[in-house]
């Protein structure tokens, strides 16, 4: 059982008027009605209403309902929440009315339908005269709004119409169309008459209207940066109204038993927010961007100014994009008849391209060159401005079909769109190597290896002295006399400079201007490496559909680009500066501006372009490095985590904290810096981040669930990465808030030679995290991991080695070396020392051994493998212990060729005989 209710700010003429909808002619009369607040066609359903207001040219008014649901978990747990109210607050133009419905049970029959909540939301419309009659058509603002969908009692229904997208639900091809006698989807039903494809809203005598209703998620229509409701009432000047002291979002059913006035009035404002948000935007995207249309998120917003851009500049969009229209007939079951559609297509030149473009199609570059306390006089958080719009700005027009392949290095410049297949090694000199290797773990730039890079990599790798061979190359020739994304970035920007403020300060329309400058790109690389997405439609995996601008060819290019100017810059800086991190398009360093060089042939390709922007916006530009490169913050101490994750202990001027925090959410009451530094302070392997998430979509859509929350304890990871390879580890001094410092671990890192050994040594991290259940915080963490590791790293190179245990190299040795010992082999013999001496021996030098392990030191099972052992520190302070009674031992048949060197230099170069040859075991060693 419902009933409505009617708030009491919202009154007809100073009184609360009893529910009683009035005709279309009753309201344009009493309310003065002078525009059209309908569908596209601007035609009132109403039966009643007879003269038509004339709509305008273009666009009309939409008629926006905002919709909220407050629930409270169910007191059970499960999947289902107790629904506590309805609220809606529907708008057109400047006018509004708002309504609750209220929830007489707990159970999920005593739920509302999407047809009447529609119905109770226009039946208020009308009486209140935002509306004029039934309109052909609504528009849904809600906001992540799975929830509140979830709450109606059709939920399993109306969920098969909409689309997943970034974890929302929303309409972004058809509206809701529903059978208006079964409520079915269209689809699966037999032939339907076309003018049944609506919604069934009920009004108050019970009598069914046709309403095709569009949902709209605002979530997927903020800026970046700003996707929550109460900030979105921010951008509004209309505040999202909090919860009293002592109420939480899990109490909201005592919220509302309590202080009724306020919970109604809470209710209401989220409803209002979404309403008046949507209807920004809607005007935003009329009315500023010239769109015909509202698009559904802000990337197909961003697809729908460029291909218009595209089209302004006299360029061929197929052409430019490789495709090409052909017609396609087919038949509509609904319909029952065949209907003939444009298709696009790809040409085949470049479909043969797009395959290598793909693959040369890497992420942004993030690696941490140092961990640990790090401080300087200054260290300066640099960004390379508007990156990927700046690198979009340098395409020019492709000619596919006169595409060639190459293996001449040379042939592969900053400024070609060109991808190759290539083998590279890069000299020692090179602090930070160019191509990185796409791995499970990410993207890591070894020193040598194989990749799949693009021109401007192979360019500036070049320019470096990197060796470089091609294996297959291809060139795509294209025009850059036209520059179809050029034109879009300045339009763009010189339309963000349009809507700042007085004072040049952004406002809500120029930050949306500039989330949606950024947005293009994601839509340019939609679909270009391989991935499934959730389809509520149909309740399957599928794989990502491609936009309308998706190509693999270009944005590789636009990824390319920036990394390849990202290591020319990094690769400049002095050596006597501090690089700590980077990220994408920016990185943390001790050097200014002045220190970094522009003169790398990817550098003076995104030189270029920015100057070509600035010409465009007539701009003179007086500085390049500050054209091309901004400091976004400044501190003197960081503390630095691993990739995408720093905190500042010492700010510079009146600098925002330089912060990272690695996917950790900070508690909402706390300052985040503060919190990250004292979480990494304190963190051990069992500490845990308490969170509650929402159910993944999938899991709500299969089960037909509520949108509830699960408890998650997730185990912090604040550890390096290891990307590089961790060196010079020491502890440092961290200065704290409350003036007193602490000593933490701190390293720096080089690059690995191969991406095998990076692989190895990542994968020995793991385990050696996860097996001793320690992190890196002190120098016995690192070196009990630095022991671990090379013991580990020999064992994976060697066939056959020895597993490491806790006691690590050491352990290795003392085990071969008894081994060896029973075997005769390696150069040495008991000598008569019996199996208790020997456990004696090692167990006073430190080395815990008893008589049963060099007894089962003998056994035919125990392997015997020649250079097992790693060089490491402990496994050196037990070989001084060895070498003053067994001086024969061999050293060739312990560790690897190519350590023994190293081996030599920390030992007395007397206390030990190295053979030529191995000798042989009596014994032949087990595999």
């Amino acid at each position: 059982m419902t009933s409505f209710t009617s708030p009491t700010s919202m009154t007809l003429n100073g009184q609360d008027a009893p529910f009683v909808p009035l005709s279309s002619a009753e309201t344009q009369s009493a309310h003065g009605f002078n525009g059209p607040c309908n569908s596209a066609a601007g035609v009132i359903s109403d039966p009643n209403y007879t003269t038509l207001p004339s709509p305008a040219e273009d666009w009309k008014e939409p008629v926006i309902i905002g919709f909220d649901t407050e629930w409270a978990p169910h007191p059970k747990g499960g999947p289902q929440n107790i629904v506590l109210i309805y609220a809606f607050h529907i708008r057109c133009g400047n006018r509004s009315a708002a309504g609750l419905i209220d929830i007489m049970g707990g159970e999920a029959k005593h739920r509302i339908t999407l047809g009447r909540l529609i119905g109770k939301a226009v039946i208020r419309g009308i009486k209140d005269g935002v509306i004029p009659g039934w309109p052909d058509a609504v528009t849904l603002a809600v906001h992540y709004g799975r929830g509140d969908l979830a709450a109606l009692r059709d939920f399993a229904i109306v969920k098969r119409k909409l689309d997943a997208v970034k974890g929302v639900l929303a309409t972004t091809t058809t509206p809701l169309e529903l059978d208006v006698k079964s409520g079915e989807p269209m689809e699966l039903l037999p032939t339907i008459p076309k003018g049944a494809r609506n919604i069934k809203a009920w009004d108050r005598s019970n009598n069914p209207h046709e309403i095709k209703v569009t949902v709209r998620d605002t979530f997927l229509l903020a800026e970046a940066g700003g996707q929550s409701l109460e900030a979105l009432g921010r951008q509004l000047g209309f505040e999202k109204l909090h919860l009293p002291e002592g109420y939480s979002y899990e109490d909201m059913a005592r919220f509302k038993t309590e202080r009724r006035a306020e919970f109604d009035a809470y209710a209401l404002r989220d409803a209002e927010v979404a309403a008046r948000y949507f209807q920004w935007f809607h005007g935003f995207c009329r009315d500023t961007l010239s769109l015909p249309r509202t698009p559904p998120t802000l990337g197909a917003c961003a697809v729908q100014l460029a291909q218009r851009t595209i089209k302004a500049e006299g360029v061929d969009i197929h052409a430019a994009f490789g495709t090409v229209m052909v017609k396609q007939r087919r038949f509509s079951e609904a319909d029952k008849r065949y209907s003939t559609r444009g298709q696009r297509e790809l040409i085949y030149a470049r479909k043969k391209v797009e395959l290598v473009a793909a693959d040369a199609y890497h992420g942004g570059r993030t690696e941490t060159y140092m961990t640990g306390p790090v401080a300087a006089e200054e260290l300066r958080d640099i960004d390379l401005q508007a990156a990927y719009p700046t690198a979009m700005s340098a395409i020019g027009v492709p000619d596919y079909e006169k595409a060639f392949d190459t293996t001449t290095p040379a042939d592969f410049t900053a400024s070609s769109l060109g991808f190759a297949e290539l083998t590279f090694d890069t000299p020692e000199e090179i602090r930070f190597p160019v191509f990185g290797v796409r791995t499970e773990r990410g993207l890591i730039f070894p020193r040598r290896g194989r990749t799949i890079a693009t021109a401007p990599e192979i360019a500036t790798a070049l320019s470096l002295g990197v060796e470089v061979k091609i294996i297959h190359g291809t060139i795509v020739p294209w025009d850059t006399s036209v520059r179809p994304f050029e034109s879009f970035v300045v339009e763009m920007l010189r339309l963000r400079r349009k809507l700042k403020d007085g004072n040049g300060q952004d406002t809500s329309e120029s930050r949306m201007v500039k989330t949606l400058t950024n947005s293009l790109y994601g839509k340019i690389a939609q679909g270009v490496r391989p991935r499934t997405v959730f389809d509520a439609r149909s309740g399957a995996m599928k794989s990502l559909s491609p936009s309308a601008l998706t190509n693999p060819i270009l944005a590789a290019y636009i990824t390319g680009l920036p990394r390849a100017t990202i290591a020319e810059m990094l690769n400049s800086i002095p050596r006597d500066h501090k690089v700590v991190s980077v990220s994408t398009d920016g990185f943390l360093t001790s050097a200014d501006l002045g220190d970094i060089s522009l003169d790398g042939p990817a550098s003076r390709e995104t030189a270029a372009a920015r100057l070509r922007i600035a010409a465009a916006l007539d701009r003179n530009v007086t500085d390049i490095r500050r054209e091309v490169l901004e400091v976004k913050r400044r501190a003197s101490e960081v503390v630095s985590f691993r990739n995408r994750g720093i905190a500042t202990t010492r700010i510079v001027g009146d600098s925002k904290p330089i912060l990272a925090k690695s996917s950790v959410k900070a508690p909402a009451d706390e300052d985040p810096n503060a919190y990250m530094l004292g979480l990494y302070r304190t963190r051990t392997y069992r500490t845990r981040e308490t969170r509650r998430d929402f159910m993944p979509l999938r899991a709500q859509i299969e089960s037909n669930a509520d949108l509830v929350t699960v408890a998650r304890k997730p185990r912090i990871n604040l550890d390096p990465d290891m990307k590089r390879k961790l060196v010079n580890a020491r502890m440092m001094p961290a200065h704290l808030a409350d003036g007193e410092t602490e000593e933490m671990l701190a390293t720096d890192s080089v690059p690995y030679e191969t991406v095998e050994e990076a692989l190895m040594t990542m994968g020995a991290f793991h385990a050696w995290r996860d097996g001793r259940q320690r992190v890196l915080k002190t120098l016995g963490d690192w070196q009990d991991w630095d022991d671990y590791r090379a013991a580990g790293l020999v064992r994976m190179r060697v066939r056959g080695g020895i597993q490491v245990t806790r006691q690590g190299s050491a352990g290795v040795l003392k085990r071969q070396f008894l081994r060896a010992l029973a075997r005769g082999a390696w150069g040495i013999s008991r000598d008569g020392w019996t199996n208790g001496e020997l456990a004696a021996w090692l167990t006073q030098a430190g080395y815990p051994t008893t008589e049963s392990d060099v007894k089962n030191a003998g056994r035919r099972s125990a392997k015997l493998v020649e250079h097992s052992v790693a060089a490491s520190p402990a496994a050196l302070a037990l070989l001084r212990v060895i070498l003053p009674e067994f001086p024969s031992l061999d050293l060739r048949a312990v560790f690897a060729e190519e350590e023994l060197e190293m081996v030599m230099t920390s030992l007395d170069p007397n206390a030990a005989s190295i053979k030529a040859e191995p000798v042989q075991p009596d014994i032949p060693s087990e595999s």
